[in-house]
This record gives structure tokens, C-alpha cells and sequence, in this order.
């Protein structure tokens, strides 16, 4: 799932409209958690595709405001790119 931060965010609002497509994600693997799961690795991704669930890893978009964001935006990101954002 792509999380795309509009370029007109810059100025402000990116994390509140990150964290906000990220609670969408989050939402739809825990409403529906016999259809779809959470990955931030290939090996979840696999065990996810064992279990009969389809996989949503989340990647962010717009890497101008990454430096903006915090709480679930920088979680998200060191998850995702640990040797480029060592600390969220």
C-alpha cells in the first residue's frame, strides 16, 4: 500500500495525512484479518502468502516531507529503511 504524501503537504499537514492512510491500513488488516495481514519483511510477506492472506506492506511516498514526520510516519520509515532512518 502506497503512502503518498502530496507535495502540496510540505508546507504542512504531512504527518496528519500520513498517519491518517497509515490508520486506513492498519483498519483494514485488523477488520478483515482472515483476508489481509501487515508485512515489513519478505519473510512475513511469505508466511502471510502460507496462511492464505494477501500481504499489505506499506511504503511511503514523497520522501521531500520525510523529514517533517514523526510518530507512526517515522515508525513507518525506519521500519521500512533502517540503515537511512536509524531513529524514528
Amino acid at each position: 500500500m502506497s503512502i503518498y504524501i502530496p507535495a502540496s503537504y510540505q508546507a504542512g499537514g504531512a504527518k496528519q495525512w500520513a498517519d491518517s492512510l497509515i490508520d486506513i491500513v492498519d483498519h483494514i488488516a485488523e477488520q478483515y484479518p482472515d483476508k489481509f495481514a501487515l508485512a515489513n519483511t519478505p519473510e512475513q510477506i511469505e508466511a502471510n502468502f502460507d496462511k492464505g492472506l494477501i500481504s499489505l506492506p506499506m511504503g511511503m511516498e514523497n520522501g521531500r516531507t520525510h523529514r517533517r514526520l514523526s510518530g507512526k510516519c517515522a515508525v513507518l520509515l525506519q521500519q521500512r529503511h533502517p540503515l537511512y532512518y536509524p531513529d524514528p
